[in-house]
């Protein structure tokens, strides 16, 4: 079986468009089926394949001045694309903003929110998310069950989020992740990819737990993300509670950085936080471990 959130097929690449484009600043691996396509590839594409790829310590594109993938031109479109098709992608090109996780032998599908057109579907959708399959059917039992519960108490929109928000940690056991923890400097230790983060997190020393009420159906939507991308997780290592508070931290930290309180400047901020602390086991960990000696450590 698979299922997927109901805006998951209403993405498309906004391609040249993109001000963060994917093709800019991340080293693009290349899968076995994918190489031995580039290697036998002719003419002048198979030319530049040839001499653009790097084998060690695992296939990829070696990226040209600023960090650009050599075959993004300069329209910011694919030339891979423009001469064979799509086809001609290789496996993480194909698939990116979209992730899969295999949880009690379903496959989930969805969005990454690094991407601004997926964070922008994702996030200005006002109806509650819901997930669907092609047969119609949901799992109703075990781990999913639980995160329907959550969901609905997350969309339960005749009550206040922040009253939800206490719904949902009180229902997993959990305190408010906003503790004795200085996150600004949890944050500013963990691994960094864009100076832009550098000055949202120098422009603050505490994270708040206020969501202001403009934002209230965005940060739902936050939130049910979160938890649909990350909450399987505990299946493996058992940190349910931490991770329905690092949902909960992730949120606040991002409208805490979001000085404007605007929807858009919401989307940016949560495509950065996505793009330095989601694409990032080792950060990801490191937040999990601390909110783990957070609960550890008893009452504040």
């Amino acid at each position: 079986m698979e299922i997927r959130p109901d805006y998951y097929d209403d993405f498309k690449c906004i391609a040249g468009a993109c001000r963060h484009n994917c093709c800019i600043g991340w080293e693009i691996d290349i899968d076995d089926e994918s190489l031995q396509n580039y290697q036998h590839a002719a003419g002048a594409l198979g030319d530049k394949l040839q001499t653009h790829i790097a084998l060690e310590p695992c296939a990829h594109f070696v990226l040209s001045a600023g960090e650009r993938c050599p075959f993004l031109n300069e329209d910011n479109l694919c030339e891979l694309i423009l001469q064979g098709g799509e086809g001609m992608l290789c496996q993480i090109c194909r698939d990116h903003p979209r992730f899969y996780n295999e949880v009690c032998g379903v496959i989930e599908k969805g969005l990454g929110l690094c991407c601004e057109a997926a964070a922008k579907l994702i996030l200005t959708k006002q109806e509650p998310m819901c997930l669907l399959s092609d047969d119609g059917t949901l799992p109703q039992s075990g781990f999913f069950k639980e995160r329907e519960r959550l969901f609905s108490l997350l969309q339960d929109r005749e009550r206040p989020l922040s009253e939800r928000v206490a719904r949902m940690l009180e229902w997993v056991g959990a305190r408010s992740p906003i503790g004795k923890t200085d996150w600004i400097r949890v944050y500013k230790g963990l691994e960094r990819l864009d100076p832009a983060w550098d000055e949202y997190l120098d422009a603050i020393d505490s994270i708040g737990e206020d969501i202001p009420a403009t934002l209230e159906t965005t940060c739902e939507q936050l939130l049910c993300y979160f938890l649909y991308r990350h909450l399987s997780g505990a299946l493996d290592d058992g940190l349910f509670r931490e991770r329905v508070q690092f949902a909960v931290l992730s949120c606040y930290v991002i409208v805490t950085l979001c000085r404007s309180h605007s929807t858009d400047e919401l989307l940016e901020v949560a495509r950065m936080y996505s793009s330095e602390i989601e694409y990032s086991d080792e950060n990801v960990d490191i937040l999990l471990e601390t909110l783990q000696e957070y609960n550890e450590g008893g009452d504040d």
